[in-house]
């Protein structure tokens, strides 16, 4: 699914607009990895928020904190969009835009996206023993 990371250096913090948490809860995603030693790592983290628009459509506003595989933080982008599958689209464009390059994808669930992100860093990485996406639900 994922063909190549080339992630972008760490540039500035990126947030979610105040507006969409007062009319959306954000939920928060982790992809963890538990390395050699015992370690545990960040090898990425999602703010997803989706809320009804005007005429009655779904939008997804999506931020994405990138790290390296073996935890550095880099890039950090914003993403927005409405419409069919506006999670998936807005999480997979937010990845693309800090420099993860797919290979073709059909849409599936944005968690998908997220855990093949963790195969791929663990088949780059022999030091990443297991890896696991973590959710934390914010109201």
């Amino acid at each position: 699914m994922i063909r190549k990371i080339d992630l972008k250096p760490f540039d500035k913090f990126r947030e979610l607009p105040l507006y969409v948490f007062y009319k959306a809860k954000v939920n928060k995603y982790f992809l963890t990895a538990k390395v050699l030693g015992g370690y545990v790592i960040n090898l990425a983290e999602l703010h997803l928020a989706e809320l009804e628009n005007s005429n009655g459509e779904y939008m997804a506003q999506v931020i994405f904190k990138s790290y390296t595989n073996h935890g550095e933080k880099m890039i950090e982008t914003k993403s927005r969009v409405d419409g069919l599958e506006c999670q998936f689209i807005a999480v997979m464009n937010a990845m693309i835009n800090a420099g993860i390059i797919f290979d073709t994808v059909t849409p599936c669930h944005f968690l998908d996206l997220l855990n093949a992100l963790g195969a791929r860093y663990q088949a780059d990485n022999p030091d990443i023993l297991n890896y696991s996406v973590m959710s934390q639900m914010c109201h």
